[in-house]
C-alpha cells in the first residue's frame, strides 16, 4: 500500500507540477544515462525497457495505457487483499 501510494502521489500529485506520470527516480536515471552519453530517451521508463527487451519501437500511448491498467489493477487487488479479504486463522 505504501509503494502504491507513493507511486500515485508521484504520478498525480507531483505530476501537477512536472507532468502527469512524473517519477523522480526516472528523472534521476535519465540524468545518469545522459551523463553516460545516452540520447533520445523516451518519457517513460517502462517504454524504454519494453523497447530494449523487444528490440522494437512500441507505441508510447499503448505502453502508457497498459501501465495505467496494471497500476489500477494493483490498487484494486491491494485494497481487496488488505481490507476486504477475510484472513484465515490457523490455530
Amino acid at each position: 500500500m505504501i509503494t502504491i501510494g507513493a507511486t500515485a502521489f508521484s504520478w498525480f500529485g507531483l505530476g501537477i507540477f512536472y507532468g502527469w506520470g512524473y517519477c523522480p527516480i526516472t528523472e534521476w536515471e535519465w540524468n545518469v544515462k545522459a551523463r553516460l552519453g545516452e540520447t533520445h530517451l523516451p518519457n517513460s521508463f517502462i517504454k524504454y525497457y519494453a523497447d530494449k527487451i523487444t528490440g522494437k519501437d512500441i507505441n508510447a500511448t499503448l505502453i502508457d495505457n497498459f501501465t495505467l491498467g496494471f497500476f489500477l489493477a494493483a490498487i484494486i487487488l491491494s485494497v481487496y487483499f488488505n481490507f476486504f479479504k477475510k484472513k484465515s486463522r490457523s490455530n
